[in-house]
């Protein structure tokens, strides 16, 4: 398996990063993690300045595909970093200060620029205002940005386009009957939502 970075073009930077937490969250989350611990990784595509994207990847293989101890710019430093803190260190605010580019194509081609509208950045923005170990429902992000009631629907489709899951925290956000179904626009990634909340919860001061 190679070994060296896998670069987009002359400015996309991948990282995988193994989703694994120490045993303090493995015990008090309550779930089945072994299937987060051996086969997710957290896959960041950034330029030398921003955080493109962030997905979670049901193939823990791939994480191989880096070398963990080589950093093709700065800011590829400081996402290991900050996931390494986040996840073993028990610094569930690691990612607040990472830099984000929301215009910028992931992939490096036209087609695929986000082009998020106003409304859009509004909810991305406040997300990042709800306290880590703290959920707000659709309906309160709404009021935040003065858009209640009628854009709580709205919110949710905002929330769920979030490109950048983490480190704007988008997975802070419930239902106001707290039937959570979906993460990241999938049921499948349900676990981890769990996961990050329980981990949020246990570690906020």
């Amino acid at each position: 398996m190679q070994n060296d970075p896998l670069i987009l073009g002359e400015e996309r930077f991948y990282q995988h990063l193994p989703f694994e937490f120490n045993k303090t969250l493995i015990h008090n989350a309550k779930t089945v993690l072994p299937k987060l611990t051996e086969e997710w990784v957290v896959q960041v595509i950034h330029s030398e300045t921003a955080v493109l994207q962030v997905k979670f990847i049901e193939d823990y293989r791939i994480s191989g595909c880096l070398n963990p101890n080589y950093h093709p710019v700065p800011l590829s430093k400081q996402i290991k970093d900050a996931w390494q803190a986040y996840t073993q260190e028990a610094n569930p605010k690691a990612f607040e200060q990472l830099p984000i580019d929301y215009d910028t194509s992931p992939s490096g081609l036209a087609s695929d620029v986000p082009h998020p509208t106003v409304f859009q950045r509004a909810i991305w923005q406040q997300l990042r205002f709800i306290p880590v170990g703290k959920t707000q429902t659709y309906g309160q992000l709404a009021e935040a940005i003065g858009k209640a009631p009628i854009a709580s629907r709205g919110v949710g489709g905002a929330v769920g386009k979030n490109p950048v899951p983490l480190v704007v925290p988008c997975h802070r956000v419930v239902p106001k009957n707290g039937s959570m179904t979906r993460f990241c626009g999938s049921p499948r990634l349900m676990e981890i939502k769990q996961v990050l909340l329980a981990w949020e919860k246990d570690k906020a001061v």
